[in-house]
C-alpha cells in the first residue's frame, strides 16, 4: 500500500463469517480480479484478512479480525485501506463499504449486524 490509512471498526460478525474470512478466496483466473487470504497474528485467533488484487497481490484492504472468545462475538476490530488506488482519496465509509461488498460477493459473508 502506498497511502494506507487505518481506522477502528468494531463490527460484530458471526462465527460463520469469521470462518469465511479466515478461509479466504483464491481466484481461479485473472478475470476474478480479487483474492482474499488471512494471516495469523497471534495465539488468540487474531487474524489479518488481506483483500488484494489478483496478479499483483497488492493489498487494497486489510481487516484485523478477532475470533469469538468467552461471551464475546467475533469482531472486525479495524480496517486498513489504500486511500488512493488511482482514484481521488477513498473515505473511511467508502473503504468499509467496498470491503463489505467484496467479502459478501467473494466469500458469501452476511455481516448480519449491518442489516438494519
Amino acid at each position: 500500500m502506498d497511502n494506507p490509512t487505518t481506522a477502528p471498526w468494531g463490527l460484530t460478525i458471526s462465527n460463520k463469517d469469521f470462518k469465511r474470512l479466515r478461509d479466504g478466496f483464491e481466484a481461479e483466473d485473472m478475470d476474478q480480479h480479487w483474492h482474499v487470504f488471512s494471516q495469523q497474528l497471534d495465539q488468540d485467533e487474531q487474524i489479518a484478512v488481506h483483500i488484494a488484487r489478483c496478479g499483483t497481490d497488492e493489498d487494497f484492504y486489510i481487516l484485523k479480525v478477532v475470533a469469538a472468545k468467552d461471551n464475546e462475538s467475533a469482531k472486525i476490530e479495524a480496517i486498513t485501506w489504500e486511500t488512493k488506488h488511482g482514484q481521488p482519496q477513498v473515505s473511511e465509509e467508502e473503504g468499509k463499504e467496498e470491503a463489505v461488498d467484496l467479502c459478501r460477493g467473494m466469500l458469501g459473508c452476511d455481516f448480519e449486524s449491518l442489516k438494519a
